[in-house]
Protein backbone atom coordinates (compact mmCIF):
# COMPACT_ATOMS: atom_id res chain seq x y z
CA UNK A 1 0.00 0.00 0.00
CA UNK A 2 1.39 3.34 -0.97
CA UNK A 3 1.07 6.34 1.47
CA UNK A 4 1.31 9.75 1.12
CA UNK A 5 1.27 12.85 3.35
CA UNK A 6 -0.82 15.36 2.69
CA UNK A 7 -1.05 19.38 4.85
CA UNK A 8 -3.33 21.63 4.59
CA UNK A 9 -1.97 25.56 3.37
CA UNK A 10 -3.23 28.58 4.54
CA UNK A 11 -6.25 29.33 1.64
CA UNK A 12 -7.45 25.46 2.90
CA UNK A 13 -7.63 26.51 6.10
CA UNK A 14 -9.47 30.02 5.11
CA UNK A 15 -11.70 27.24 3.08
CA UNK A 16 -12.64 24.86 5.79
CA UNK A 17 -13.36 27.37 8.50
CA UNK A 18 -15.73 29.69 5.80
CA UNK A 19 -17.93 26.18 5.04
CA UNK A 20 -18.62 26.05 9.38
CA UNK A 21 -19.21 29.56 9.47
CA UNK A 22 -21.86 29.36 6.14
CA UNK A 23 -23.34 26.23 7.48
CA UNK A 24 -24.22 27.26 11.30
CA UNK A 25 -23.76 31.08 10.42
CA UNK A 26 -27.42 31.55 9.92
CA UNK A 27 -29.13 30.87 13.39
CA UNK A 28 -28.15 27.10 12.95
CA UNK A 29 -27.07 25.78 16.31
CA UNK A 30 -24.14 23.55 15.65
CA UNK A 31 -23.27 19.87 17.88
CA UNK A 32 -20.92 20.57 20.71
CA UNK A 33 -18.69 17.74 18.27
CA UNK A 34 -18.92 20.69 15.27
CA UNK A 35 -18.11 22.99 17.55
CA UNK A 36 -15.03 21.44 18.79
CA UNK A 37 -14.13 20.44 15.49
CA UNK A 38 -14.09 23.88 14.67
CA UNK A 39 -11.96 24.88 17.22
CA UNK A 40 -9.25 22.61 16.57
CA UNK A 41 -9.42 23.96 13.12
CA UNK A 42 -8.95 27.02 14.13
CA UNK A 43 -6.12 26.54 16.82
CA UNK A 44 -4.15 24.57 13.29
CA UNK A 45 -4.78 27.42 11.29
CA UNK A 46 -3.09 29.75 14.16
CA UNK A 47 -0.70 27.28 14.90
CA UNK A 48 0.44 26.94 10.79
CA UNK A 49 0.48 30.97 10.36
CA UNK A 50 2.64 30.87 13.53
CA UNK A 51 5.03 28.77 12.12
CA UNK A 52 5.31 30.29 8.53
CA UNK A 53 6.45 33.42 11.06
CA UNK A 54 9.11 31.83 12.48
CA UNK A 55 10.32 30.55 8.62
CA UNK A 56 10.01 33.77 7.51
CA UNK A 57 12.15 35.38 10.83
CA UNK A 58 14.69 32.66 10.22
CA UNK A 59 14.99 33.64 6.80
CA UNK A 60 14.92 36.99 7.80
CA UNK A 61 12.05 37.80 5.76
CA UNK A 62 8.73 40.01 6.73
CA UNK A 63 5.08 39.10 8.41
CA UNK A 64 3.55 41.11 5.32
CA UNK A 65 4.08 38.65 2.51
CA UNK A 66 3.34 35.54 4.63
CA UNK A 67 -0.08 34.17 3.15
CA UNK A 68 -0.01 36.49 0.47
Amino acid sequence: MMSQEVAFNQNDYKTVISWFDRLFGKGKDPLDTDKFTYQKLVVMAWAFTEERKDMEDARGGNHDSVGR
